[in-house]
């Protein structure tokens, strides 16, 4: 008798629970309908790609290229459309509408891209932050006062992480990333923190791989979090900042970096200086954490580096294993950059200076056309964190909280947009020289680094790194592709279909 009871108790539950979840669905379902009914009937001017399934909308097809889902709706819906896409509908701006995003000041990318990965809730509360103000002129002044300093230390880094990864014979690679990143992470450590940070294997390690660690995780939770926002919500709020990776690795950071920061206060302390070689930690200490005790200037630090492998190894580490990637693919063009740069640098002379990178204006060319011709999807998404309504110039509305996404698609290959480019759909690495368009300095048709006040302040030192990382390699190594049937070692997982390269010290 008893089990019968039991059997229908748990009938009735799984009944009560069924009936529960079906009308939390159905109700979900209804308001998201009425949410985007209204929408529409406030601003359906700007048209929308149709979809069939609610939460899902175009994202699948979207995944599966993001270059023909870009150009097949550019090509339909001209520079503005909307899109339902990771959950939410949001507005895709391309041509000469994107610049009325980036220099809005209701537009925020920072809060769009906390939607995806909140770096600062996983960081320590306990710490000194720094305002832009501070980074704008750790960057523009103190860098730049330094940077043939840093300059030589990159470049010596570089030749050691070379030497030790290629070990001075030919080797085939399952895709550039792990390399570049490994390089990334020298050159930008040996500047943030010195030789006693290159010297702390574990800090290298978590300098590294944070970001990357981090990125998969968010990849790995993307089948449930993709098209719910609500349970994004959850991941990025509560999960991500919790228990992912951030965590981990800023624990683990920090008690790295304790001893040395003990010992450098304790040196300014005592002889009122605070160590005998420059870098970005003792300016950092020197500037801004002077009054603050032990334990906040450990947080700050360690909060520094974490942040710093998402803004400088994981972007820098990308973009550069593209342009390696491009040398490999294009060997043809190796021997013009070669001859540039035995102009500007002598065959016995490995440094170069920040004045000398300048002169380098075919490896410039090449980079930024590296940089339009694989930047073919949707990017630099903005959200409206304002209380009112941004009308864009051709009537499109952007509501408070909704998203707009920029179409780097339609901005890098649209011949409207990139006027006087050739040819844009051709990989032309020289068309730039001597057209008075560097690497780093953005433009409407050009927005690798941003915009407007949006722009990265740190972009002509992301691109003195890559130059100088790349001088060193065409003068040391040839790089070429491995045939398509290579299937040695199995490529990085943030490395989609990366073809596999061999490299071998140059005779």
């Amino acid at each position: 008798m008893q089990s019968i009871i039991s059997n229908f108790l748990q009938q009735r539950q799984a009944t009560t629970a069924t009936v529960a979840t079906t009308s939390i669905f159905a109700a979900t379902v209804l308001l998201y309908s009425l949410r985007r009914f209204s929408r529409n009937k406030r601003d359906d001017s700007t048209p929308c790609i149709p979809y069939t399934f609610p939460f899902i909308g175009s994202t699948l097809e979207y995944l599966a290229d993001t270059e023909a889902f870009a150009k097949k709706y550019s090509d339909l819906y001209g520079p503005i459309f909307k899109a339902h896409l990771f959950g939410k509908v949001v507005t895709v701006v391309g041509g000469q509408y994107a610049e009325e995003v980036f220099t809005n000041p209701d537009m925020s990318f920072i809060a769009s891209n906390n939607k995806f990965i909140n770096v600062d809730s996983a960081l320590d509360k306990h710490a000194y932050k720094l305002t832009n103000d501070d980074l704008r002129h750790l960057i523009l002044k103190h860098l730049k006062d330094n940077i043939d300093v840093y300059l030589a230390r990159v470049q010596k880094e570089c030749m050691h992480v070379l030497e030790s990864k290629l070990d001075n014979h030919p080797v085939t690679l399952a895709g550039l990333y792990p390399l570049a990143r490994a390089l990334t992470a020298n050159a930008t450590g040996t500047v943030f923190g010195g030789s006693s940070m290159l010297s702390n294997d574990t800090l290298m390690d978590h300098f590294e791989y944070t970001a990357d660690e981090t990125l998969k995780d968010v990849i790995r939770s993307a089948p449930y979090t993709m098209f719910w926002p609500g349970l994004s919500y959850l991941y990025r709020g509560i999960i991500q900042p919790k228990f992912g990776s951030i965590k981990r690795h800023l624990k683990i950071i920090k008690n790295a970096v304790k001893p040395e920061v003990e010992h450098r206060l304790q040196t300014l302390r005592q002889k009122n200086t605070i160590h005998k070689e420059q870098d970005v930690m003792n300016y950092i200490i020197e500037t801004h954490l002077l009054d603050q005790d032990d334990t906040i200037v450990t947080n700050s630090i360690s909060n520094w580096f974490v942040v710093m492998s998402f803004l400088s190894v994981l972007t820098t580490s990308g973009a550069l294993a593209s342009v390696l990637e491009h040398l490999a693919k294009y060997p043809e063009y190796v021997n013009e950059l070669l001859e540039e740069q035995n102009q500007v640098i002598p065959q016995d002379q490995m440094g170069v200076t920040s004045a000398e990178q300048k002169k380098l204006i075919k490896l410039d060319s090449f980079i930024r056309e590296v940089f339009r011709i694989t930047t073919k999807n949707f990017g630099h998404p903005h959200t409206n964190i304002g209380k009112q309504d941004v009308v864009l110039s051709n009537g499109t509305v952007v509501h408070p909280g909704d998203e707009v996404y920029i179409n780097l698609w339609h901005v890098n290959f649209d011949p409207s947009i990139q006027q006087g480019v050739e040819d844009v759909d051709t990989f032309m690495p020289f068309r730039y020289v001597d057209k008075d368009k560097p690497a780093v300095r953005c433009s409407s048709n050009y927005l690798a680094f941003g915009l407007g006040r949006h722009a990265c302040p740190g972009r002509w030192f992301a691109i003195d790194i890559i130059k100088t990382i790349v001088s060193i390699i065409i003068r040391h190594y040839e790089l070429s592709l491995a045939p398509e049937d290579d299937k040695t070692g199995t490529p990085d997982e943030l490395e989609k279909e990366a073809r596999r390269v061999i490299v071998k010290p140059r005779i």
